[in-house]
């Protein structure tokens, strides 16, 4: 199935904030992540502190209390959710995790130095598809749907993240917006 990202998907009306995962270990070690699970560093607890200050300052001043968070289950991503949502005074429970936000599997690259690759070369060594991303994006934005709150907080990671938000937006988004932990709206 190919993702039509020209034109956003049409969801109910919600205020969706985006933020990428404070710094992993892997982040420091310039590896592929992809599917493993790194946890944070303290640059990366931090980061997350901050996207949190954030969240609560800008959501004070909207007047915003219906805020549910929506988080990849990978530890860098659920870790900066639970500081998010702690900051929020939202129990860690709350948080609705989903494997749809995961990271783009990059097969046997992952844990490797990170270096340029083709999509063709990211395929021959098992890495997830563009078209295997467009579905999950479908099932994410389904998911989302149903999520009622006023602002909706997504964590999750930069590959999927980029394809997650041009759905919704039908804005492409470069991978150095998509700092680690920094709050997109």
């Amino acid at each position: 199935m190919r993702l039509n990202l020209e034109k956003p998907v049409q969801t109910p009306s919600r205020h969706y904030i985006f933020v990428r995962h404070g710094e992993s270990t892997d982040n420091v070690a310039d590896l592929i992540s992809g599917l493993r699970d790194p946890g944070l560093t303290d640059v990366g607890l931090a980061q997350a502190r901050d996207a949190a200050d954030w969240i609560a300052t800008y959501t004070s001043v909207k007047g915003v209390n219906d805020i549910s968070i929506v988080s990849s289950p990978l530890k860098r991503a659920f870790g900066t959710a639970a500081i998010i949502a702690s900051r929020l005074n939202l129990p860690e429970d709350s948080i609705v995790e989903t494997s749809w936000l995961q990271e783009r599997a990059r097969g046997t690259l992952e844990g490797t130095l990170r270096a340029s690759y083709s999509e063709e070369q990211l395929l021959q060594h098992g890495a997830e598809s563009i078209t295997s991303i467009g579905h999950r994006v479908r099932l994410a934005l389904g998911d989302l749907a149903l999520i009622e709150s006023e602002i909706i907080v997504i964590v999750s990671h930069r590959h999927f993240m980029r394809y997650l938000i041009q759905a919704l937006t039908g804005k492409p988004v470069s991978p150095e917006e998509l700092a680690n932990a920094r709050p997109i709206e």
